[in-house]
């Protein structure tokens, strides 16, 4: 009985912990979003601001690298968890599938933002070799 007790005192312990941490990587990942450099902005930009630009996205790029370890630590409890079969399986794996498919939006988004300011930029470089 008591072994059974502990057991769910140690799985409750490891689900806060669990929703915890992806509660605080929701938090920073939100606030890298909330960084991403407007498409309609680089229209209107100039050279020095592009590559300002491509500075703050090369920063979010190793903040969002970063992260990996700490999503990748979340998912693993999410799984030992639900293979222990606790309760709240069915949040626990929302959770985890969420979590991973966000980052990984993320992670996309933010590269493909640099890209595109590397375009702009060379684009930008081109423009200014034909009106000289």
């Amino acid at each position: 009985m008591w072994i059974h007790r502990q057991k769910l005192l140690e799985d409750s312990l490891s689900i806060q912990k669990l929703f915890h941490e992806a509660k605080q990587l929701d938090a920073m990942m939100g606030r890298q979003e909330g960084r991403l450099i407007d498409k309609d902005l680089l229209q209107h930009a100039s050279t020095g601001q592009l590559q300002t630009f491509l500075d703050q996205q090369t920063q979010m790029i190793e903040a969002v690298e970063s992260y990996r370890r700490s999503v990748e630590s979340v998912c693993e409890l999410g799984r030992k968890l639900i293979r222990g079969q606790v309760a709240g399986m069915g949040r626990i794996e929302q959770k985890v599938y969420s979590l991973k498919q966000r980052y990984a939006n993320l992670c996309v988004m933010v590269h493909d933002r640099k890209c595109l300011l590397f375009e702009w930029i060379t684009f930008r470089d081109m423009l200014q070799k034909i009106d000289t």
